[in-house]
C-alpha cells in the first residue's frame, strides 16, 4: 500500500505549468497523493492542465481580494475560511508537502504525526512588495522550524535557506523537463537529414525573438525596448500570464497564454528564445524550467547570466549587459547556426527529467528516519 501524501500548492493547478504540477504528477506514482491547490480567481491568466496520475484534487478557496485579505477584518475571515477547509482532511497523512510557507499556520497543529516537507522552489522573500515580503519571511521561519525535510530548486537557494537558520540537511532538487517534451523533441527531427548536426534557422522578413513564461516585475522591458529601437529588423513576442503592464511598441507583441502541450508547435515559427530578466534576489536563486524546455525546442537561446545558469553554458548565449545582448542578437541575425546538436541536447535532457527528480525525492523520503 502506498503511503499517503497531502500535497499543498500555493498556486492554481491551471497556472502556467511549473515545478509544483510536474512533481505532483510524478510523485503520484510513488504515493497516494491528494493535491490541494489554491483556487485562482483571475481565470483569464490560467490554462487547462491535465491531471495525470492523480485521483484526488481539492480546491482551496480564499477571499478573492488581496487588499481586503490584508486588513484585520479580512485576515480574520480569511483565516477562518481556510481553517475550516483544512479540517476536511484526515490527520493521518504520512507526509504533508508544502510548496510555499503560505499555509503553515493551518497545518502545524493539524498534522502533528505527519512528516512536514517544504519544497522551496523560489526565494519567497525576493518579491517586490515590502509588506508581503515581511509576512512571507515570518511564515517561512515558522515553516523551517517544523519542517522535517527541506528541498530547494537551486544551490543558491540552499545557501539562502541556510542563512535563515535551518540547521538540518537541505536537499537540492533542480528543476527539469517533462518526458513528453523530450518525446516531441525526438519526433520533430525524424524527417531531417542532419539530426545530429547544427543547422540554420531560416530568417524571414523579421528576425523573431520569443519569450515564454510569467511576465512580471523581473522582466527587463528596458533592455528589450532599447533592443527593438536599435534593431529594426527584429520582433519580440511574449507568451504567458502577465502580471504587469506591457509597454507599447509596434514590434513588441503579447500573445496571451498557450497550453504547455501546444508550446512546441508554437515556437517553430520563431528564430531565438530569450530570457531577459533583471537580476535580483529572486532571480539569483532561480533554476529556470524554461531553459530546460527551451533546449528541447531546438532553437538558439539568449539569456542573462548568473551563477545558476552555468550548467546551461553549452546550450545558451549569455549576456551580462545591454551591449552583450545587442551584439549577440546582431550576430544571430546573420549567423543563426544552432549552438548545440540534437545529440548533445538529448543527452542533457534525458538526465534532467521530472521522473528522475521524483525518484530522487522518493529515495530521500524513504531513507529519512
Amino acid at each position: 500500500m502506498k503511503k499517503k501524501m497531502l500535497y499543498v500548492m500555493h498556486i492554481d493547478w491551471n497556472w502556467i505549468k511549473q515545478r509544483p504540477q510536474f512533481l505532483a504528477e510524478e510523485l503520484a506514482k510513488f504515493y497516494d497523493l491528494t493535491v490541494v491547490y489554491t483556487y485562482g480567481y483571475r481565470r483569464k491568466l490560467l490554462v487547462h492542465n491535465q491531471k495525470n496520475n492523480i485521483n484526488r484534487f481539492v480546491a482551496l478557496y480564499r477571499l478573492p481580494h488581496q487588499r481586503f485579505r490584508n486588513t484585520l477584518f479580512g485576515r480574520i475571515i480569511n483565516d477562518t475560511i481556510l481553517k475550516l477547509q483544512f479540517r476536511m482532511f484526515d490527520n493521518n497523512y504520512d507526509y504533508v508537502w508544502l510548496t510555499s510557507p503560505t499555509y503553515v499556520n493551518f497545518i502545524k497543529n493539524r498534522f502533528k504525526k505527519s512528516k512536514i516537507i517544504y519544497d522551496c522552489m523560489d526565494d519567497n522573500i525576493g518579491i517586490k512588495d515590502d509588506i508581503e515580503r515581511n509576512k512571507i519571511l515570518k511564515l517561512e521561519h515558522e515553516l523551517l522550524s517544523i519542517a522535517d525535510i527541506v528541498f530547494v530548486s537551486s544551490d543558491n537557494l540552499k545557501n539562502v535557506i541556510k542563512k535563515r537558520g535551518y540547521k538540518k540537511e537541505i536537499y537540492v532538487i533542480n528543476n527539469a523537463i517533462s518526458s513528453g517534451l523530450i518525446r516531441e523533441f525526438e519526433n520533430s527531427y525524424i524527417n531531417t537529414d542532419n539530426t545530429d548536426n547544427n543547422y540554420i534557422v531560416k530568417n524571414k522578413k523579421y528576425f523573431k525573438l520569443l519569450y515564454v513564461g510569467t511576465i512580471s516585475y523581473w522582466f527587463d522591458f528596458e533592455k528589450i525596448l532599447k533592443l527593438l529601437d536599435d534593431l529594426p529588423n527584429i520582433t519580440v513576442t511574449l507568451v504567458g500570464p502577465c502580471e504587469v503592464d506591457i509597454p507599447k511598441h509596434k514590434r513588441l507583441i503579447y500573445n496571451g497564454i498557450i497550453p504547455h502541450s501546444n508550446l512546441l508547435s508554437f515556437v517553430k515559427d520563431y528564430d531565438v528564445l530569450i530570457m531577459p530578466f533583471i537580476l535580483n534576489e529572486l532571480i539569483l536563486s532561480v533554476d529556470p524550467v524554461k531553459i530546460y524546455e527551451y533546449i528541447s525546442f531546438g532553437k538558439n537561446i539568449v539569456s542573462i547570466y548568473y551563477k545558476e545558469m552555468e550548467k546551461f553554458r553549452k546550450f545558451v548565449y549569455f549576456y551580462n549587459d545591454y551591449k552583450d545582448l545587442k551584439n549577440t542578437i546582431e550576430f544571430l541575425t546573420k549567423n543563426n547556426y544552432l549552438k548545440f546538436s540534437k545529440r548533445e541536447a538529448l543527452q542533457f535532457l534525458m538526465k534532467n527529467t521530472w521522473e528522475i527528480r521524483a525518484k530522487n525525492i522518493f529515495q530521500i523520503l524513504e531513507a529519512y528516519k
